[in-house]
């Protein structure tokens, strides 16, 4: 079969998103040439700093900065929409070079073709970062730090006497560099009981006094400058980061969600790029993982790559004869299936445990840990593989039970005999259930339809604080699913409403209870 070249794909794909960076960078430097033909003529009044505001600029510039903030928007956005189609683009290629390239014309072979439109509207939708901020959100806030920035630069051109057909290649100078004009300072906060220095820090502005004509740092606040680790202090640097990272993310999202769904991917290898002058993550982590480790890179600007790990040629053309005889090619057993972490991730994980338990408080965690964290979490204790992929009649099924789950569970009361408490459960909690990993999936759900019975045969194990919800005590109930031990959560909320939430098998979950 002939192969797809990774290599080159990763390539151009870090061409492409350079390109979007560039033209972000275009956007910025547009809208600051219209602002500053708009105010280099401006004079500093005494005690008065430059703001657009107090100097009757802000009805001509709002409007550019809404622009500047569209403009950008909508080139990370087409950027987004351009790298989802071209993954589909290469998992097609990827079919076609198993099956042969008549495939997609085969309706044998559809299900292989399907581009997820609504994967990619909830990739536009979902939430990042400590803020919790969609793209849309995250623009506009580049935009009003932009807007800051600006400010505080041209107050620092013009108050140091800079000619108006220098100011934009003077406040360029001071945006490429936030360092020239904003940074912290060690300064004496007091002393200790023996008399010595206790020394901290604090943020100073650079600003240029025309009484003595030389320049001074003042005291300013720091939010808009220490944006936290891994951000930078320049609004263009994170907007053109910002670009570079979701347009990434939304070619690997894409190819993670295709290869979930293709029974003769059995696993992926995550493969050095070219561009390691120095050993970093890269270099510890790379390797063979299961299909199911969503990959979207190791770091911010991540030139690594994934190729898939492929079925032999044996199990694919039973696959093949499967399919054309009307079968699910899913019920070909994978001799080469990858189910574990290999052991340096789990080294890793375990070096580094503090480390992401401080990100994890500060919503800080790195892409790749914090998608597959109960995965990284499960092989730090030894627990059970990693789950397979479901397959197609499963996902139909669980379809099902959840609408039957909803009609009969929802609103409805269900006796906690053990604790004397009633409960209920919702359409959010349904979902948790039956979406959670456990050793076997299909007993799983089907236990949800006979729920009342689970819960009347279980043994109540006792209560603790919920990590997952600050304004809920956890109950957890013992039971059997398909010959395997494990426990029944329920949220007990403080307005002393009870809600059945999910069940899992993994036993470090008793390690919550009192």
């Amino acid at each position: 079969m002939a192969k797809i070249d990774y290599k080159k794909a990763q390539a151009e794909l870090f061409q492409r998103t350079e390109g979007y960076a560039a033209n972000i960078r275009v956007v910025y430097r547009d809208v600051l040439m219209q602002i500053i033909n708009l105010v280099k003529n401006t004079e500093l009044e005494e005690g008065k700093p430059f703001s657009f505001a107090e100097y009757g600029y802000s009805e001509k510039v709002t409007p550019m900065l809404r622009n500047m903030y569209s403009r950008i928007y909508q080139t990370i956005r087409k950027g987004v929409e351009r790298e989802w189609l071209k993954s589909n683009e290469h998992a097609d290629e990827l079919v076609k070079s198993v099956f042969g390239k008549k495939a997609i014309e085969s309706p044998f072979f559809a299900k292989y073709f399907q581009h997820n439109q609504e994967a990619m509207n909830a990739f536009f939708a979902r939430k990042t970062g400590t803020g919790g901020l969609n793209l849309s959100q995250r623009v506009w806030r580049y935009t009003g730090a932009y807007k800051k920035e600006l400010e505080n630069t041209i107050d620092l051109a013009i108050g140091e006497g800079t000619a108006a057909n220098r100011m934009a290649t003077v406040v360029q100078k001071y945006l490429n560099d936030p360092d020239r004009w904003y940074r912290r300072f060690r300064v004496k906060v007091g002393e200790d009981e023996n008399g010595n220095p206790i020394y901290g820090r604090k943020w100073k502005r650079r600003v240029f006094d025309k009484e003595s004509q030389s320049y001074k740092w003042i005291d300013d606040d720091p939010k808009d400058y220490h944006p936290g680790r891994g951000v930078y202090r320049s609004s263009y640097r994170n907007a053109q980061r910002l670009a570079r990272t979701e347009t990434n993310i939304a070619y690997r999202t894409a190819e993670y969600d295709r290869w979930q769904d293709m029974h003769f991917v059995v696993g992926i290898e995550i493969r050095l790029s070219n561009n390691h002058p120095e050993p970093d993550i890269c270099d510890d982590l790379k390797g063979i993982y299961p299909k199911t480790f969503k990959w979207t890179g190791w770091h911010p600007n991540c030139r690594c790559y994934q190729v898939p790990v492929l079925a032999t040629h044996g199990e694919l053309d039973k696959m093949l004869d499967n399919i054309l005889d009307g079968k699910s090619p899913d019920n070909v057993e994978c001799s080469g299936e990858v189910t574990a972490m290999p052991n340096r991730i789990v080294r890793w994980a375990r070096e580094n445990a503090e480390r992401m338990e401080k990100a994890k408080s500060a919503g800080t965690l790195p892409y790749f840990y914090k998608d597959n964290e109960q995965g990284i979490t499960d092989a730090l204790n030894g627990f059970r593989p990693v789950r397979k992929p479901l397959s197609n009649e499963t996902k139909e099924r669980r379809k099902v039970i959840r609408r039957l789950a909803v009609d009969a569970l929802v609103g409805k009361e269900i006796a906690l005999s053990q604790i004397g408490l009633t409960a209920t459960m919702s359409n959010r909690s349904v979902k948790e259930w039956l979406n959670q990993p456990f050793s076997d999936v299909d007993a799983k759900n089907e236990a949800l339809l006979d729920l009342q019975s689970l819960l009347d045969n279980s043994v109540y194990r006792g209560s603790g604080a919920d990590e997952h919800m600050a304004t809920a005590t956890m109950h957890l109930f013992e039971t059997e699913i398909g010959g395997n031990k494990c426990w029944i959560i329920v949220r007990h909320f403080h307005d002393g409403t009870c809600l059945i939430w999910s069940v899992s098998d993994n036993p470090s979950i008793l390690n919550n209870i009192e």
